[in-house]
């Protein structure tokens, strides 16, 4: 009754209940009814949840499927009425041409700024990638993914610092006196990002210490940024401090540690652990950092292959390994590590 009398927030609340079947029968019919009266009423964050239900319902429920032409419209009603995230998927409508006629990059990039501009920091990265990908207008990229750094976004500097890192490599080729000044840069964004927990960043840094670019050579600084990555969870991190040890870059070697470290980015969940599944393999044949070990080799090798890995496809096929055979085989008891 008060829903029906006008009340907005009431309509919003009888559309959740709807939806959830809380106290009612659940009807999804009833619940949009709702949310659209709440939505015509001009209540901007129902125009949000309409425009949304429209982009992600799917076929096989309620016979209904996605209708991106309503979506966006009810996405430019939100927008207009201030609505940042509406702002944001507008960005994606004129972007790749989701519910609008054509592509129209000129009100993708209006639209990013009007949602960067209201303090949104997703949005800020956003434009910045924009900037970035789209633009390739350096001086903008830096100060939008600087200005989503301060509103708390956790990858704008090391987007920062890779920019920079980039723009020293191409000047140090090109001859430039002053590369070293950008490298320095480069150092300050990776540290501010690595600093807020960014391990990409850490990583980042520990390679800068390690050449010596940005900073002062610091072998010592750059296997500690190295072993940060590696233990908050870097992949990247893990393969650095495996190779480091195993190569003796800047550190002493250690097979039997660099081993440890190739075993632990083998089981990471990543696109690239399929290559350190292949390289902990190699070294079980051959007895590098850990006693030779067959069932350890042919473990890691089928795992590797699954992840489609050519080397290690190949490997099994030179050992006659069945890597196609559903599942993995067993990691067998008893290992090194």
């Amino acid at each position: 009754k008060v829903a029906e009398s006008g009340d907005v927030e009431a309509m919003k609340l009888a559309s959740r209940l709807y939806s959830k079947g809380f106290g009612v029968g659940k009807s999804t019919e009833k619940a949009i009814h709702w949310l659209t009266r709440a939505a015509e009423a001009g209540d901007k964050d129902a125009m949000f949840d309409v425009g949304e239900y429209y982009k992600t319902r799917k076929a096989g429920i309620e016979n209904m499927v996605a209708d991106h032409k309503r979506s966006t419209d009810w996405f430019i009603k939100a927008a207009e009425a201030g609505h940042v995230q509406a702002m944001s998927e507008l960005v994606m409508s004129y972007h790749l041409a989701i519910g609008v006629d054509k592509r129209d990059p000129a009100k993708a990039l209006a639209w990013a700024r009007r949602a960067a501009e209201a303090g949104d920091a997703e949005a800020m990265y956003k434009l910045a990638d924009y900037f970035n990908l789209d633009v390739n207008d350096s001086k903008e990229v830096i100060a939008w993914y600087t200005k989503a750094h301060e509103a708390g976004h956790k990858n704008a500097m090391l987007r920062v610092g890779v920019k920079q890192r980039k723009l020293a490599e191409i000047m140090t080729t090109k001859g430039y006196s002053d590369a070293d000044t950008v490298y320095r840069a480069a150092a300050d964004a990776f540290r501010k990002s690595a600093d807020i927990g960014n391990t990409s960043a850490m990583y980042q840094l520990a390679k800068l210490y390690g050449q010596g670019l940005g900073v002062q050579q610091d072998h010592k600084q750059a296997i500690d940024w190295c072993l940060r990555s590696a233990e908050a969870g870097s992949i990247y991190g893990m393969k650095q401090l495996a190779e480091c040890y195993d190569t003796g870059l800047w550190i002493e070697k250690d097979p039997a540690q660099a081993t440890a470290w190739y075993l632990k980015a083998a089981q990471v969940d990543h696109p690239h652990a399929n290559q350190m599944m292949f390289k902990l393999a190699t070294r079980y044949e051959n007895g590098t950092g850990t006693p030779v070990n067959h069932a350890q080799r042919d473990h890691w090798l089928i795992k590797s292959a699954k992840k489609y890995n050519k080397d290690a496809q190949k490997r099994c096929a030179e050992l006659g390994l069945d890597w196609k055979g559903g599942g993995t085989t067993p990691a067998p008891q008893g290992m090194f590590f």
